[in-house]
């Protein structure tokens, strides 16, 4: 069968920062996370907005936790589509981070092979990347086995990379995996990471935020080819400012890099990677074999 942008829908969770990909994509639909702070619980990018809370947060001494959606919200989400689409490909962060990916299959379960329920081991803008690139192949027609192949190959040669201000936040969330190795005496040394393999990885340290963009410039560079075409994504957790300058840098390094606007990390990677934070996903485009 035939997979198009007419007659096939695309599910996100909200860790993708997409937050208005619905209103762009008739196609899309974006199942949110929840945050929970103090006694009170908010839908990611529903209720929430990313800049309300990164003030939030920094009025409140409560640590947020956050929670996947139930398998119940995305069945209720396929049945509405399927009643207009013959397929849904549904995209979540990394399963080795979250049981998002897990609701997801429990909620699909009942409408077989109409719904294809992908574990990306991306997350946050990473994901986003390979939702565009997904709703790319359906503008162009592809099958349940392309969009698998483009997937795998994806995996191999996409990253994202980013720093944070503190490890505090990914320690507390629990998400923190072998970064542990750089927490303590970090002071004004930046860490640098990446998700790899669906977890948090440390690449190396800097001194100071000026120092921090210009690794993640040269983590890009090493990790994709040179005088190869390229697509990426800059996001940031109330910190818009260097996220713009970490673009024009990516921009005056990669001349050819194809940029998609500069997005905020919401409230559930947020929550976990703290404001301050900034990063880049990057893909080559076209992917190699």
């Amino acid at each position: 069968m035939e997979l198009n942008a007419a007659n096939t829908a695309v599910v996100y969770d909200s860790t993708a920062d997409l937050p208005d990909g619905p209103a762009e994509h008739a196609n899309w639909r974006m199942v949110p996370l929840s945050v929970h702070v103090g006694d009170r619980t908010f839908r990611d990018y529903v209720d929430l907005p990313a800049e309300e809370f990164y003030r939030l947060l920094a009025a409140t001494p409560a640590t947020p936790t956050t929670s996947q959606p139930s398998p119940g919200a995305f069945g209720e989400v396929y049945g509405e589509l399927l009643e207009r689409y013959d397929h849904v490909v549904s995209l979540h962060l990394s399963g080795e981070l979250s049981g998002t990916v897990e609701s997801a299959r429990l909620g699909a379960a009942s409408y077989g092979e109409r719904v294809t329920v992908v574990d990306t081991r991306a997350v946050a803008v990473l994901l986003g990347l390979t939702v565009i690139g997904v709703q790319r192949l359906l503008d162009d027609g592809t099958d349940v086995a392309g969009v698998e192949r483009w997937l795998e190959r994806f995996r191999r040669h996409a990253g994202v990379v980013f720093s944070v201000e503190t490890l505090e936040y990914l320690r507390r969330g629990g998400r923190i995996g072998a970064a542990r190795a750089l927490v303590g005496g970090l002071l004004s040394v930046r860490p640098i990471l990446a998700v790899e393999d669906g977890e948090v990885r440390p690449v190396r340290r800097v001194r100071g935020g000026r120092k921090a963009l210009e690794a993640l410039v040269e983590e890009l560079g090493a990790r994709t080819p040179a005088g190869h075409g390229l697509r990426a994504i800059v996001a940031h957790a109330a910190a818009a400012d260097r996220a713009e300058e970490l673009a024009a840098a990516i921009r005056a390094a990669r001349p050819e890099v194809v940029l998609e606007p500069v997005t905020t990390i919401g409230a559930v990677v947020g929550a976990h990677a703290g404001p301050g934070t900034v990063g880049v996903a990057f893909a080559p485009d076209p992917l190699p074999d």
